[in-house]
């Protein structure tokens, strides 16, 4: 997040060139940003992996799922039946053999 920040500051140091680029306006563009994007989507794997788990009468995937998609844009969730490595990987890219799959 850091580095991204470093590069889009830059970005908009070159755009303004010549005026002082405020901090809050930085501050309130990332905001805005926030706001509009999830931290979290849920794509096919994933909801393939909380299928999984029910078939076996395991349901805390399910209601994990539930609690994520509810408050997409939380950046920090804490989720009762999910780790926070597994709430990484559910906010990062489709792993290669989450790729393929298809949930009808």
């Amino acid at each position: 997040w850091k580095e991204w920040l470093v590069r889009y500051r830059t970005l908009l140091t070159k755009q303004f060139k010549g005026s002082k680029v405020d901090e809050k306006e930085l501050t309130g563009k990332a905001n805005a940003m926030d706001e509009a994007n999830p931290n979290f989507i849920l794509r096919n794997y994933i909801l393939q992996r909380a299928i999984d788990r029910a078939e076996k009468q395991d349901y805390d995937g399910v209601r994990a799922l539930l609690k994520l998609i509810r408050n997409p844009y939380n950046a920090n969730p804490s989720v009762k039946g999910l780790t926070s490595e597994e709430i990484e990987v559910y906010k990062g890219r489709t792993p290669i053999e989450g790729a393929g799959i298809r949930v009808t």
